[in-house]
């Protein structure tokens, strides 16, 4: 009974030709080919932006990925429990990932004043001045973004409440 269940589905379609259920459509369909060529078209645009929005889904996942494993979360979750307020765990996040991407931004910025300028040094001590160098200014950008963004909220809160009152 296995091996015959496949040849069964092939039998359905022939049963119904033989009790005079066929299909309700003529030979002479309208088939345009610019509908198709269309069709074509938008179908292959679909497919890639369905294999970028997958793209960009996997690099997110991957930069969460990173971020949990050098636990730059966990450790920003941690400040704002332990000081009871949320924006301080923004802050420390904030902080924490610039300056982590400080970090290869400084080794490779020396790198490069190494080979452009000719400097005789060795390649461990291009990374730990790369990385030092590259972590302080990570930070010195994270507070100057951090002061910047408390100057704004300064200067926007008032107008927000004025258009609240008069709105």
């Amino acid at each position: 009974m296995k091996t015959a269940l496949p040849f069964l589905f092939l039998l359905i379609p022939l049963a119904l030709h033989a009790a005079g259920a066929t299909p309700d459509y003529a030979d002479d369909n309208d088939f345009s080919p610019l509908c198709f060529a269309l069709a074509c078209v938008f179908g292959c645009i679909l497919l890639v932006v369905i294999g970028l929005c997958l793209g960009i889904g996997l690099i997110t996942v991957l930069c969460g990925a990173v971020l949990a494993g050098l636990g730059l979360v966990s450790s920003s979750v941690f400040i704002g429990l332990v000081r009871k307020r949320f924006l301080s765990g923004l802050r420390a996040f904030h902080y924490q990932v610039i300056a982590a991407l400080g970090f290869p931004a400084g080794i490779f910025a020396m790198a490069m004043g190494r080979w452009l300028f000719s400097m005789h040094m060795r390649g461990r001590d291009v990374v730990l001045i790369g990385s030092i160098a590259g972590v302080c200014g990570g930070l010195l950008f994270a507070f100057l973004l951090d002061h910047l963004a408390a100057i704004l909220v300064r200067r926007i809160k008032p107008l927000a409440l004025r258009a609240r009152r008069n709105g």
